[in-house]
């Protein structure tokens, strides 16, 4: 009997990665034609929300829901990095409740669903143009100088192994939360990566990584020059990323907390400003079309 235990016990050792093993996390490199499908559902519980309208300070609670799957096509490459890109928000919703005095307004925004953004890389920096996006001029003009990175830099530029750990920081963070989601945000902050787990399932072998974020994300959405926009979104939590190394498409959880601050102001005196506080929630895949 514990001869049959022991093999049995070998052989699933065996099975499995060994722990000094070191995977190569980001793939090969970008091929002109390839496809990847990004699916973001984001999701907030009830929280605080302050409003500060013309000195009058009302309080309340908002949520917050939205989904993107965005089909981003690599149109062009050179010497291994992506020089044209074409992103196609196949779907874009968020819907928004505030609830003040007992009433509850729901907000849907489906501005973005159907436009389609083509990047394109020129000796100052990134051209892009928006088609089918019904949005202000400025929105539009803040896309145009929006940049890319490549999703892949995320991840370490040598092979690693269980146990090792690395950080990204600022515009990096803009690849990995899924940047034609947020087209023009400017992104600050840090992202602490460890590689926790190497296994296989299904014939498929699965990098599994922990995250810590704390970063924070502003965006200008002024509809006209005299009426200015800022918002500012801060983002401080753990999650986990399951890397399939098999076919190089990735799934990912976070769980946290936002922040979130709206001013507005109208000829240079403010007319609005919001805070919100609410418990947060991110699911993110990105599969090969």
């Amino acid at each position: 009997m514990r001869l049959k235990i022991a093999a049995t016990t070998l052989a699933l050792l065996l099975a499995l990665p060994a722990l000094s093993e070191k995977v190569d996390l980001r793939g090969p490199a970008p091929e002109a034609g390839e496809t990847i499908v990004a699916t973001v559902e984001t999701d907030t519980d009830p929280g605080t929300l302050n409003m500060s309208v013309q000195g009058q300070v009302l309080q309340g609670q908002m949520e917050t829901d939205s989904t993107n799957v965005i089909e981003q096509k690599i149109l062009e490459v050179t010497e291994g990095t992506p020089t044209k890109i074409q992103s196609k928000f196949v779907k874009a919703k968020s819907v928004s409740k505030t609830t003040m005095f007992g009433q509850t307004n729901e907000q849907e925004d489906t501005n973005m669903q159907g436009a389609i953004l083509t990047q394109t890389k020129t000796a100052d920096g990134w051209e892009t143009e928006v088609e089918g996006a019904a949005l202000p001029d400025e929105a539009k003009d803040m896309i145009k100088n929006a940049g890319y990175v490549d999703p892949r830099m995320v991840f370490p530029d040598k092979p690693v192994g269980v146990g090792d750990k690395w950080k990204i920081e600022d515009e990096m963070m803009q690849a990995f939360m899924g940047q034609s989601g947020i087209p023009g945000a400017k992104f600050e902050g840090e992202m602490a990566f460890e590689m926790v787990d190497l296994k296989k399932e299904d014939g498929k072998l699965i990098a599994v990584l922990d995250f810590k974020m704390d970063g924070t994300i502003t965006m200008d959405m002024s509809p006209e020059p005299t009426t200015k926009v800022n918002i500012s979104i801060k983002m401080k939590g753990d999650g986990s990323i399951y890397r399939n190394l098999t076919n190089y498409t990735t799934a990912q959880d976070f769980e946290g907390d936002m922040d979130m601050n709206m001013e507005m102001t109208a000829n240079g005196q403010q007319a609005m400003k919001m805070t919100a506080t609410m418990p947060m929630k991110v699911k993110q895949t990105q599969e090969r079309k």
